[in-house]
């Protein structure tokens, strides 16, 4: 799950990779699995060209005000009239002063005005709140209040806030460190899906200051709680806030093990520290952490959702059951046709993995060459997937959140869980979601804080049995058939594909072969029958005259060795999967099996 370029706008273009800088900041230490790797080299000192040090720089100005963070509709839907200056004696007067004059926030939201006084006291609190409606600052405040008062004294980490996305985390330190700005105190993030040296800068072992709020993803964090020397007595011998953002959805994308090993790696912070949970939704398993984090079963509950009804049981949503696997490629063409004709359309595709993403983004840049698709050149074509650099990521996703319309953003699961992007008109999911949990995840996207939206799912036939679940039967999800695409349209759409570099082609069916394997049971195939459907695939989907060639090694980790229809390597490793659009493997470099 990591980087690579992007495309974006009405061509084909490839997006700039983010730039490596260097970051301030870092204590002593090193790296690496049992003394592996070498100690981390400081970084030199600056110095004028007769050799003697420079000056340290003046303090740099407090940035301009960041009120446009809350130009969300979400947000303005649950801003209360109640000032933040009521807050003092409460709050420190300088967090105050950066909420007002560096944030820029006159007024607080609902969540806010009920977490703020009640976290003030240094109890534990569990909130419940939906996304984008002010949680980080509801949680960020009392952080940044306490390692301010502890600053003085304490040598390590003040607060740690575990975050469910990199995208979030992103966004949470951000916000953290603009409210820290009249404290002077360093907030850092660590995050997966980047070679983990590159943390050592942020968690202070390159002979600078070690962070006093970190903001990382547990998977990372966990890494380097096991292999990173330093790192565990400077989080677990002074932590006196843990934070659990969107815990929800953190257990949903399968963080708990990384989650409950953190906690016991603190356990010794338990009596002292302050644990603020925040979720837009109670399921039992949050209880469950909130349980083994919090020193007593005593904590206080905020609640600003109450028994509203939840989204998804209103919104207008349509599920279309395709015959064949090019049917189901063509509908979302005709689907995005439809979302655009709205001259405001925000447009939010999900699909199955991140390879099939990058298909469907090109697939739609190419499409767009094509008189048939000629609707394409007139919205912003957006790509975000764990394949595409963090900077990449952040940039397109700031891009489609302050977008007024005439977008689409084509995205895997990233997106799903934690963001808020506002007037989003048409949630698309492509193929079989992973659960219901998932597909209403994705569905909520759309139609947030009083605006109109519509969803749409999209899938094959041999799909259809995921309409059968009793959490999706209740939903108001109208059941369609597919009618017969134009063979205008399933021309361009082969003539598209057939243009698109055998990279892409390649690993997008080895991403579909893996997908559709971990459902062998629920769509009742053998391993012989997902091979010729993955095979159908390339050839009708990805206009492949045969199927790419695997690395017997893939194949092997796949569970498919020895199934017929493969297209499989011979020898060691060399070209990437897709580097030869022929059958066998291109020149005799493969064999069938």
């Amino acid at each position: 799950m990591d980087n690579n370029n992007g495309r974006g706008g009405g061509g084909r273009g490839r997006g700039g990779k983010g730039q490596k800088r260097r970051r301030r900041g870092g204590g002593r230490g090193r790296g690496g699995k049992g003394g592996g790797d070498a100690p981390p080299k400081p970084p030199r000192k600056q110095q004028n060209t007769d050799g003697r040090p420079k000056p340290h720089a003046a303090p740099p100005a407090p940035p301009a005000p960041h009120a446009s963070a809350r130009t969300s509709s979400t947000t303005r839907a649950h801003l209360t009239g109640v000032a933040f200056a009521t807050l003092q004696g409460v709050v420190s007067p300088n967090t105050l002063r950066a909420i007002a004059e560096v944030l820029g926030y006159p007024t607080m939201t609902q969540v806010q005005q009920q977490a703020l006084p009640v976290c003030a006291r240094g109890g534990d609190v569990v909130a419940k709140a939906k996304t984008g409606t002010g949680k980080t600052l509801a949680f960020m405040v009392p952080s940044v209040d306490r390692a301010a008062a502890s600053k003085p004294h304490r040598r390590g980490l003040s607060a740690l806030v575990l975050s469910p996305t990199r995208e979030l985390a992103a966004q949470t330190v951000e916000e953290g460190k603009l409210l820290a700005t009249f404290h002077g105190l360093r907030v850092a993030c660590v995050f997966g899906g980047t070679k983990i040296q590159k943390d050592y800068n942020e968690l202070g072992l390159r002979g600078g200051r070690a962070p006093d709020i970190l903001v990382a993803t547990p998977g990372r964090l966990n890494d380097h709680l096991e292999n990173t020397q330093g790192v565990a007595p400077g989080i677990c011998d002074s932590l006196e806030t843990l934070v659990f953002d969107e815990a929800d959805q953190l257990l949903d994308m399968g963080f708990r093990p990384a989650i409950e090993k953190i906690l016991r790696a603190i356990e010794s912070t338990k009596l002292t520290r302050q644990t603020l949970l925040f979720s837009a939704t109670m399921p039992d398993d949050v209880a469950s952490i909130a349980r083994l984090a919090m020193k007593s079963p005593q904590y206080h509950f905020v609640d600003t959702v109450g028994e509203e009804q939840q989204t998804h049981v209103n919104v207008p949503q349509r599920a279309t059951i395709c015959e064949t696997q090019k049917g189901c490629a063509a509908e979302l063409i005709a689907v995005l046709n439809d979302a655009c004709s709205d001259p405001e359309h925000k447009v939010i595709a999900f699909f199955t993995t991140a390879r099939l993403t990058q298909f469907y983004a090109e697939l739609c840049l190419e499409l767009a060459k094509d008189p048939t698709c000629a609707f394409l050149r007139h919205t912003k074509i957006l790509e975000i997937h764990s394949r595409k650099s963090q900077s990449h990521r952040t940039k397109v996703s700031d891009i489609f959140r302050n977008s007024v319309g005439g977008a689409c953003l084509l995205t895997s699961d990233v997106t799903a869980r934690g963001m808020d992007y506002p007037d989003v008109t048409r949630v698309i999911q492509v193929g079989l979601p992973s659960d219901a949990a998932q597909y209403v995840h994705r569905l909520g996207r759309t139609a947030r804080a009083g605006k109109q939206g519509s969803g749409d799912l999209i899938l094959c036939r041999t799909e259809a049995f995921f309409l059968n679940d009793a959490k999706i039967r209740a939903l108001p999800l109208q059941q369609l058939v597919q009618g017969s695409p134009t063979v205008q349209l399933e021309t361009a759409l082969y003539e598209a594909a057939r243009r698109l570099p055998p990279e892409t082609t390649g690993a997008s069916y080895q991403a579909w072969l893996g997908f559709y394997n971990s459902f062998l049971r629920r769509l009742r195939w053998d391993k012989e029958r997902l091979v010729e459907e993955a095979n159908v695939f390339a050839e009708e989907v990805l206009a492949l005259p045969g199927p790419p060639p695997l690395q017997a090694k893939t194949v092997g980790k796949m569970g498919l060795k020895g199934v017929r229809g493969l297209n499989v390597l011979k020898g060691p490793p060399g070209n990437p999967p897709g580097s030869g659009r022929g059958r066998g493997g291109g020149g005799g470099k493969g064999r069938r099996w």
